[in-house]
């Protein structure tokens, strides 16, 4: 999976792709010298914004990719002077962004509807000292995971009531006492969304990130599970568990076997597990064939 936050102009942009399609020609050199019949999968981690994705070159990078992870959220937060939804899917007349919009702009754009999945936030954005959605704030509060960022799973706050939605598709809590607002998707907001990406002909759901959800009935992701049938337990191509120095030692070279990992495992501190492309200040990068570099680390 890889992350580039975020092409700011058209050379970005054509880097970013041409970077997707070097990877892509090396990865499939690569199965084809194993002799690997399971394809490797290349994701992106995109935008749901328009300032963010107008610079992609969207044709090219989807004949590239195996899934558009879109990061269908952050759409408010402590960068405004106002509190609002962060992930809603329709509306959003006063930040200007909301997934539906970003959905249909990669469509029409060329991206494949089975490629898409949909993000939703396992986290929400805290306003202090407010009088509610388009109002001003003061302060963004303590947070679980960060200033201003609470985990689903410590949602709704103490002394919070809860409101949705569904025109918008969003959700919040509110505090009339203490005049705190979060905005975060509850079960049911999340039950319409992934009915949306059943009515599109979208790939899935993915959210952000696992460690911050609750467990039985409450869960997000098993309510978006619940309604599309089954998680993608697909193995992967690296043998990392068995022995991390063959795999990622100098010299080292593994078995290119795919045996199921003992357990599942998710990156330290919500870090990002997938692939940096470059720096957003850096020009592309694609300045030598990749074939060697992807059988450097991966064979």
């Amino acid at each position: 999976d890889l992350d580039f936050e975020f092409p700011t102009n058209d050379a970005l942009g054509q880097g970013f792709a041409d970077t997707l399609t070097a990877l892509r020609t090396a990865l499939n050199q690569l199965a084809a010298k194993k002799g690997d019949a399971v394809p490797y999968q290349i994701t992106a981690a995109v935008s749901a914004g328009q300032p963010n994705y107008q610079y992609l070159k969207v044709t090219q990078m989807n004949a590239a990719l195996d899934y558009w992870n879109l990061m269908a959220y952050d759409y408010a937060g402590s960068w405004l002077n106002y509190a609002d939804n962060q992930a809603n899917l329709y509306g959003g007349a006063r930040t200007g962004f909301n997934t539906d919009n970003a959905v249909q702009w990669y469509l029409a754009n060329g991206a494949t509807a089975s490629k898409i999945t949909l993000g939703m936030p396992l986290y929400g954005r805290a306003f202090e000292n407010t009088d509610g959605l388009g109002q001003p704030y003061s302060g963004i509060g303590p947070g679980t995971i960060e200033a201003g960022v609470y985990s689903y799973k410590a949602l709704p706050l103490a002394g919070a009531a809860v409101y949705e939605n569904t025109t918008d598709v969003s959700s919040y809590s509110y505090d009339s006492a203490k005049k705190e607002l979060v905005s975060y998707d509850t079960p049911n907001i999340v039950k319409i969304k992934t009915q949306y990406i059943n009515n599109k002909g979208l790939a899935g759901s993915m959210f952000w990130e696992l460690s911050t959800d609750k467990v039985g009935g409450l869960s997000l992701v098993g309510t978006s599970v619940g309604l599309m049938g089954t998680l993608d337990q697909t193995q992967n191509h690296i043998n990392k568990w068995d022995n991390l120095r063959n795999n990622f030692g100098a010299g080292g070279g593994g078995s290119g076997t795919t045996t199921a990992p003992p357990s599942t495992t998710t990156a330290p501190g919500g870090a990002c597990s997938g692939i940096a492309a470059w720096g957003a200040g850096v020009g592309s990068p694609v300045s030598k064939d990749l074939s060697d570099e992807v059988l450097k680390y991966f064979y």
